[in-house]
C-alpha cells in the first residue's frame, strides 16, 4: 500500500520498540501535564463561557443581547462545546482535550521518523522524550487553552511534508490542516505563509515550483475568508476584539518581546541543545545538513519569532508562544538524526546527557512563572501586587490552584445569590467568575467590550500587556451592580487597572458604591456593590425603604453569605454589621429588623441616636444621610426596613403598648 508516496509495512521489531518509547513517553507527558491540572489560568473560563452559551442556544456570545468576539480561537471553542455536549465540566473537556492533542504531537513524531534504522529509533526517542519533559509542552497540556490544539495540528501538516515533501496530496492534506490552525489562532496564518516560504526556497524559486507549494496556502486562505465573512455578518467587525486589546506596534512592546523569545529558547534550551548536538553529530559521521532542506523548518521559526517579538509575547507563564519554535527544533533534530547510519555508544551517551543536563541547569536557575513584561513603573506597581499573591519562597502552583478555585466559587455563590436579580458583574478577571455565575459580565479590560476596545488610551504599548485598556466614565454608565477590583479575582480594596481606577476617583461611585465583605464555602470576597439605583442595593418606594441584609456586611465580623435556604443575608458573628451614608427623606421613620429566629439584635441608627419603640426605631431625617448599624449578639440579618411614619401614629403606639 502506498501513502503520499512511501509504503506501509507491516511491524517488526524495531517499529515495536519504538511503539513502546512512544507508550513510555505518552505516560509520562500525561503524569507530567496531569501535575498541573486543574487549571490555574483564568482565561480558559472565557473560552468556557462561550461554549457554555452555544450549548443552551444562546450562541457565540458573552452577554444576552451583545455580540463580541471575546475569544480568539473558534476552533477550540467549537470542540470544547462538542464535548461539553457529553461532559458538563468544561474544564475537565478543555483539559482531557489537550492531553489528548500532545498525546497526537508525539504520535505525529513517531509517524513522521519511524524506520527500521537506530538512527530512526534514535530519533524517535530523541524527540519523543524532549517533548515529554518539556515544562511548557506539559503545563499547557492541560491549561485548558488552545495551545495543545495549535501543537497537533502544526505538527501533523510538517509530518505529512517531511514524509512526502513534494507529493500535491501531502501538499493539500497539509494546506488542510493550517487551515485549522488558522482558525484556531488567527495568527496561525503566519506558520502557513512560514512553511510556504520554506517549500519554496528549499526547492528553488521557480515558477513550477512556486506554484506547487502555493497549493499549502489556498485551504487556509478560504478558512480565513470563510471566519471574517462571518466575524463581520455575526459580531460586526474584521478582526477578532481582543486583537485591539493586545496588539499595538511600540519599541517598549519589541524589547519586551525580545527578552520573551530569549528567556523562552532558555527554558526550552534542551530542544535548542537537541538540535546543535544533532548537525554536530551528522558533520562527524559525514552526514551533512542541507541548509536549503532545513528551510521548511527554519522560515515558519523565524517568522514566528518576529511576530512574537513584535506583540511583546505574552504575560502567561511557560512561554506558550514558544511552542511552535520547539516542535520546529524537534522535527528538525529528528530528521537530521534519523539520516545518520551508526550511533557509537559514546555519542548515543552524549546525545542522551546534554539536553537533559540543559534541562535540569536552566530551570535551577530561572523561573519558567517569570515571565518578563517590562520596567514601567505602572508594571513594576502591579508586578508588586501579583508577587503578593505569591509569597517568596511559597509554592507557586498549590497558591494559583487555590487562587482560581476560590475565584469559581464566589461565582458559584453569586449564581446561586442573585440569579433572579440578574446583577451586572464588572471584573478584571473575565473568566472564572462571569463563568461560575452566569450573571451579565463587564469587562473592564475590554476583551469582551467592544466599546473599551474601541477606544483605546493613547499611552498603549507602555503597559501591561492585554491589560492597558480601559474606561472608568463608561463602565460607571454602565451601573454595574458588582465591582471586583484589582487582583486576586475575588476582588479587592484598591483598584489597579485603568477602568477601576477612573471609575473610583469619581464622586457618584464613592456615594452609590460600598465595598462589601462576602463569605461562602470558607473563600472570602471583597465586592464594591451598588447600594443605590441597583438591582442588589436600597429598595424604594414613596412611603418605605428595604436595605437588604447583606449591605451591611461592611465590617470584619460579618460577611454576606447564604442561610440554609439558599438566600442572601448578613452573617454577623461580633461587632457591628452597619452601612453609612443611607439617604432617608425628611420625615419620620420607624426602622425593623428583619431577623433570622432565635435572633437577638439591637438596632441603631447610629448607636444610641434615635428613639427606641420595643423593638423598632424611630428616627427624624430632615433629609439627610444617616447610617444604620446592627449589633448585640451573633445571627443572620435579612433586612432593615424602614416605613415613614406620622408623630400621631407614634403616639399611639406608645400609648397602646403602655
Amino acid at each position: 500500500m502506498m501513502w503520499f508516496g512511501g509504503s506501509i509495512r507491516l511491524p517488526g521489531r524495531p517499529f515495536l520498540a519504538i511503539l513502546l518509547m512512544l507508550a513510555i513517553a505518552a505516560s509520562i507527558s500525561c503524569i507530567y501535564s496531569w501535575h498541573y491540572y486543574p487549571t490555574v489560568l483564568d482565561d480558559p473560563f472565557i473560552d468556557y463561557r462561550y461554549a457554555e452559551r452555544l450549548l443552551s442556544g444562546k450562541g457565540l456570545t458573552w452577554n444576552d443581547g451583545e455580540h463580541v468576539e471575546g475569544y480568539s480561537n473558534l476552533l477550540w471553542v467549537l470542540l470544547v462545546s462538542l464535548g461539553g455536549a457529553l461532559e458538563p465540566n468544561l474544564s475537565l473537556v478543555g483539559s482531557a482535550l489537550g492531553l489528548l492533542a500532545n498525546l497526537l504531537v508525539l504520535a505525529a513524531v513517531v509517524w513522521t521518523f519511524r524506520g527500521d534504522s537506530i538512527g530512526s529509533r534514535v530519533a524517535v526517542g530523541s524527540g519523543l522524550f524532549v517533548l515529554a519533559l518539556s515544562d511548557t509542552f506539559s503545563f499547557w497540556g492541560t491549561s485548558g487553552l488552545e495551545t495543545p490544539l495549535v501543537d497537533a495540528l502544526f505538527a501533523w501538516a510538517l509530518a505529512v511534508l517531511c514524509r512526502a515533501p513534494k507529493s500535491r496530496n501531502a501538499l493539500l492534506l497539509s494546506g488542510v490542516l493550517l487551515a485549522l490552525l488558522a482558525i484556531t489562532r488567527p495568527d496561525g496564518i503566519l506558520l502557513s505563509v512560514g512553511i510556504t516560504a520554506g517549500l519554496v526556497f528549499r526547492d528553488g524559486i521557480k515558477t513550477d515550483v512556486v506554484r506547487r507549494n502555493a497549493v499549502v496556502l489556498i485551504a487556509p486562505m478560504l478558512f480565513i475568508a470563510g471566519q471574517i465573512a462571518f466575524r463581520v455578518l455575526y459580531y460586526g467587525d474584521v478582526v477578532p476584539n481582543t486583537a485591539y486589546s493586545k496588539i499595538v506596534l511600540t519599541a517598549a512592546r519589541l524589547g519586551v518581546g525580545a527578552q520573551y523569545v530569549l528567556y523562552g529558547l532558555l527554558i526550552n534550551g534542551a530542544t535548542v541543545v537537541l538540535a546543535i548536538v544533532a548537525t554536530i553529530l551528522a558533520r562527524l559521521w559525514r552526514t551533512p545538513v542541507s541548509f536549503r532542506q532545513s528551510l521548511l523548518f527554519f522560515m515558519p521559526g523565524a517568522f514566528w519569532l518576529l511576530y512574537v517579538c513584535t506583540i511583546g509575547g505574552d504575560f502567561f507563564p511557560f512561554y506558550r508562544h514558544m511552542m511552535p519554535v520547539v516542535i520546529l527544533l524537534v522535527f528538525f533534530s529528528c530528521k537530521t538524526l534519523a539520516a545518520i547510519p551508526s550511533f557509537p555508544l559514546p555519542r548515543l551517551l552524549s546525545l542522551a546527557m546534554l539536553p537533559a543536563i540543559m534541562h535540569a541547569t536552566v530551570l535551577s536557575v530561572m523561573d519558567p512563572w517569570d515571565v518578563p513584561i517590562g520596567d514601567s513603573a505602572k508594571i513594576s506597581e502591579l508586578n508588586t501586587k501579583v508577587a503578593a499573591l505569591f509569597p517568596e519562597g511559597a509554592p507557586v502552583l498549590p497558591i494559583a490552584h487555590r487562587i482560581e478555585d476560590d475565584c469559581l466559587k464566589i461565582g458559584y455563590f453569586l449564581r446561586e445569590a442573585f440569579t433572579d436579580q440578574k446583577p451586572l458583574l464588572a471584573v478584571n478577571y473575565a473568566g472564572c467568575m462571569p463563568y461560575a455565575s452566569r450573571l451579565p459580565a463587564l469587562d473592564m479590560l475590554g476583551l469582551n467590550d467592544s466599546y473599551i476596545a474601541h477606544h483605546r488610551p493613547k499611552d498603549i504599548g507602555s503597559g501591561y500587556p492585554a491589560h492597558e485598556l480601559g474606561d472608568g466614565g463608561y463602565v460607571l454608565s454602565r451601573k454595574p451592580d458588582l465591582v471586583a477590583f484589582c487582583l486576586p479575582a475575588t476582588g479587592a480594596v484598591k483598584p489597579c487597572f485603568r477602568s477601576e481606577t477612573e471609575m473610583a476617583a469619581t464622586p457618584s461611585f464613592q456615594s452609590e458604591y460600598r465595598l462589601l465583605l462576602f463569605r461562602y464555602n470558607g473563600v472570602d470576597a471583597k465586592l464594591w456593590t451598588r447600594i443605590e439605583n441597583g438591582r442588589l442595593g436600597v429598595v424604594r418606594t414613596t412611603d418605605a425603604i428595604r436595605i437588604p441584609g447583606y449591605l451591611l456586611a461592611t465590617n470584619e465580623g460579618v460577611r454576606g453569605t447564604l442561610d440554609a435556604s439558599g438566600h442572601p443575608v448578613a452573617q454577623l458573628e461580633y461587632g457591628t454589621a452597619s452601612i453609612a451614608d443611607v439617604y432617608f427623606p425628611e420625615g419620620l421613620w420607624k426602622l425593623s429588623l428583619v431577623e433570622g429566629v432565635g435572633n437577638r439584635l439591637i438596632l441603631s441608627s447610629p448607636p444610641a441616636e434615635g428613639t427606641a419603640l420595643n423593638s423598632d426605631l424611630v428616627i427624624s431625617s430632615k433629609g439627610e444621610m444617616r447610617a444604620v448599624h446592627v449589633a448585640g449578639g451573633r445571627g443572620l440579618i435579612y433586612a432593615v426596613i424602614a416605613q415613614r411614619v406620622s408623630s400621631q401614629a407614634i403616639a399611639h403606639i406608645r400609648s397602646v403598648s403602655q
